[in-house]
């Protein structure tokens, strides 16, 4: 029978993990930390380790270890309370299986273990990436919590240890560069040199000497000899931004780099070695550029033998609160002005905003305001170019909200009370105040996806209270069941 170990400290989380996975044909053993486990590891290797953590503690990483040490490397399912970038590129890269972010319904659980152990019964191994001996902490600021970016996080993770061509496709302003820079410094070329180019803004006729170099006399102004960006960068990373415009003899001459590993400079005759990862990007159509006789195709597929594709910021759209936060964070910094914060008109006008421009624009939007914002606080009108939000709400002062609020109050106390008629068992009170209870956690947890700290923050509670107050909620909710 199949042998599955859960790694969780508390011990209420560890029961209803094993209580999930009961209907499985395999055989659960629950254990509080990575020690205790590793020794039953020692013992027999099981079929299956799941472990819950945000971030991989040394424990961790030598469970992991040991889990790709064998014949045949064990799969290591990580549960996470609060997805991030760091944790999920982590936990990929040092070998871990899949990670999930936020894992709440038991179901999807089950589903996904079921999966995995009919993957180790049919004597296939689950794909992930060996753990390498250096670890490089990325210093590439991609931010995002949405279930879209955790799968990129954890492409990247998968990736970045391999030699593999990726090419990175989306909008432009959707952090493709980011995401290049990531790759190449989570992956064992990080201390070598990572060089960026953008094809659509050098000339056709001085790219293929910018990228290969060119030798005295190849042409006319070339008074010496010059190396190119894949000399530059050998040993590291080069990164090939919107590869959609480049020339087809240029594209002839990558794919030469790509499948031989070798190039000449412009107009010299010494073949050089390249060793050099190619990343490349686009927010072009390969496919249509391919029909159109504009892009080679076998480059295409050589390129893409990894594929990320980032999506636009409004399909996204839980990320911007926190994108907002961070570009305030970062630029208050920057500028060195005093700035509090964001005002929740100003945000709510943020939030419905189509941006186009995806995170560049959203970032630049920002910047920009705070530089000139002199308030100490950014308000709607640090964004005149922006579009109002629809019937939208006066948080500043409250006064129109409250107002309004008190009389959908006073309709629906009416309504109950009239109900009630002359009963002392109908507990108007309680009614309305859990009602309106219930309602402000819910719209808070939403409003700030799940953080309790913002949540609590926002409604003036403590966290140990909000915590308490969403117990009530499922007990008047399993009581109304």
């Amino acid at each position: 029978m199949k042998r599955v170990l859960i790694i969780e400290p508390d011990t209420r989380s560890r029961n209803r993990t094993q209580g999930a996975l009961e209907s499985l044909p395999c055989d659960v053993q629950g254990f509080e930390g990575p020690a205790d486990a590793i020794r039953a590891m020692m013992e027999e290797m099981p079929s299956l380790v799941i472990t819950r953590g945000n971030e991989p503690s040394e424990e961790d990483l030598h469970l992991l270890r040991i889990a790709r040490a064998g014949h045949r490397p064990v799969p290591v399912l990580v549960l996470a309370d609060n997805g991030n970038r760091h944790g999920a590129i982590s936990y990929m890269d040092a070998g871990a299986y899949d990670y999930v972010a936020n894992p709440s319904d038991p179901n999807e659980l089950r589903a996904t273990v079921d999966e995995i152990l009919r993957l180790a019964s049919a004597d296939e191994e689950p794909g992930h990436i060996a753990m390498s001996e250096g670890d490089h902490a990325s210093e590439s600021q991609i931010v995002g919590r949405s279930p879209e970016m955790i799968e990129i996080f954890k492409m990247i993770g998968r990736v970045a240890k391999s030699d593999a061509a990726v090419l990175i496709q989306g909008e432009s302003g959707t952090g493709k560069e980011l995401v290049a820079r990531t790759i190449h410094e989570t992956s064992r070329r990080a201390e070598k040199p990572f060089l960026a180019v953008n094809c659509a803004a050098i000339p056709d006729t001085l790219l293929e000497s910018e990228l290969f170099g060119h030798e005295k006399g190849a042409f006319t102004g070339a008074t010496y000899s010059r190396k190119g960006k894949f000399e530059l960068s050998h040993g590291g990373t080069i990164f090939l931004d919107e590869i959609g415009d480049m020339s087809l003899p240029t594209q002839a001459k990558i794919l030469r780099v790509l499948q031989e590993h070798t190039f000449e400079r412009v107009g010299g005759e010494q073949t050089l070695a390249s060793d050099t990862r190619i990343i490349a990007a686009t927010n072009k159509s390969l496919v249509k550029c391919i029909e159109d006789h504009q892009f080679r195709v076998d480059l295409f597929y050589r390129l893409k033998v990894v594929s990320i594709f980032l999506p636009a910021l409004r399909k996204r759209p839980g990320d911007l609160t926190l994108l907002i936060d961070h570009f305030v964070r970062k630029y208050r910094q920057q500028a060195k002005v005093p700035i509090r914060g964001i005002s929740q008109r100003a945000q709510a006008m943020l939030e419905v905003q189509e941006w186009t421009g995806n995170v560049r624009e959203l970032e630049n939007t920002i910047q920009t305001a705070v530089v000139l914002n002199r308030t100490g606080s950014l308000e709607c009108e640090d964004f005149p170019f922006l579009r109002a939000a629809p019937n939208a709400p006066s948080f500043d002062s409250g006064e129109g909200s409250l107002d309004r609020l008190r009389d959908e109050a006073r309709k629906a106390a009416r309504v109950l009370l009239m109900q009630a008629g002359d009963s002392t068992d109908c507990a108007v009170y309680r009614q309305c105040v859990d009602v309106m209870e219930s309602a402000l956690v819910e719209m808070a947890l939403e409003r700030f996806e799940g953080n309790q700290v913002r949540a609590s923050k926002a409604l003036g509670i403590s966290r140990n209270t909000l915590r308490s107050k969403m117990g009530a909620d499922v007990d008047r909710g399993s009581a109304a069941s």
